[in-house]
């Protein structure tokens, strides 16, 4: 059974807790209308607005029957998009993903998880080459530090060889 506009509205007056006349009143019509609305008439787009305010029911939600009856704080939808966008560019912070998520309400979607799956993989990627690089480098460094009389012949012969293309290179340039 598909939820309406009528049945979603009766709902959320129900859940209110406040006299519907108050809730009339604050509107600016009187209870009858109320209760027409809740039936089967359908408000003024001006009378749907107010009726979002007073309530403070998400609009979309109270018009589709989609996401969530309240809308999400200010602060939690700053946030949300603060984060959506550092996933978009690659930048998510762990503190970030902390936040969001001791924050109510606040929530993923599967291509948001899956971008977030694919940076951390990156980033996991990304030091093991910056080890290796560093690792390769260290050698470098110790065999330019490396005495060249204490080289056995072979390697004295390839460390010339490198060095005579260095001098080609030199004079090529």
């Amino acid at each position: 059974m598909t939820s309406t506009f009528h049945r979603r509205l009766a709902m959320v007056l129900a859940d209110d807790g406040r006299e519907q006349k108050e809730i009339a009143r604050l509107i600016g019509v009187t209870s009858s209308q109320l209760a027409n609305w809740k039936r089967d008439v359908s408000p003024r787009v001006s009378i749907i607005a107010q009726l979002i305010e007073v309530l403070g029911v998400d609009g979309h939600w109270l018009m589709t029957g989609e996401g969530s009856v309240h809308p999400a704080g200010r602060d939690e939808l700053g946030l949300r998009l603060d984060v959506i966008n550092k996933i978009s560019r690659g930048q998510i912070e762990p503190q970030d993903l902390v936040t969001m998520r001791s924050s109510p309400g606040a929530k993923l979607d599967q291509g948001q998880r899956d971008q977030l799956q694919l940076q951390a993989r990156l980033h996991r990627d990304s030091k093991a080459i910056s080890s290796e690089i560093e690792k390769r480098l260290k050698e470098i460094e110790t065999f330019s530090d490396f005495p060249q009389e204490n080289l056995g012949e072979g390697e004295n012969a390839s460390s010339r060889d490198i060095t005579n293309l260095d001098v080609l290179a030199d004079d090529a340039g």
